[in-house]
């Protein structure tokens, strides 16, 4: 099983399938603590909304806003609130799925930065 590489600092894609979800958790799991944090600044940043996937079909109305991240022995999870209610939990990346504006307000700031670069 491979690890997420420095490809995926170029991109994301965010909506993995339903069969590579289960492989992607897995091969988030065994890629290195540090370079899943340096991904989850960049694609996953405090603040971005979004909803979960919870076998292979995203949650009905649930909606969550990521407040953190969480450190786990094998790596991070996003530490979400959900937006209309005073729960928590924490959720795996690979099972984040940003609402649309967020994603693409997230890729208009990269474009921008190279540019800029």
């Amino acid at each position: 099983m491979s690890t997420f590489g420095k490809k995926y600092l170029n991109y994301w894609p965010y909506r993995f399938d339903e069969k590579i979800t289960g492989d992607g958790c897995l091969r988030w799991n065994k890629t290195d603590k540090d370079f899943q944090l340096e991904l989850l600044k960049k694609w996953y940043p405090i603040g971005m909304r979004g909803k979960g996937i919870l076998a292979g079909k995203t949650t009905g109305g649930n909606l969550y806003e990521i407040t953190g991240y969480i450190e786990h022995m094998w790596g991070w999870k996003l530490d979400v609130d959900y937006v209309d209610s005073n729960f928590r939990k924490d959720i795996h990346p690979i099972k984040f799925i940003p609402e649309e504006e967020d994603r693409l307000r997230i890729l208009r700031e990269l474009r921008l930065d190279k540019l800029l670069d």
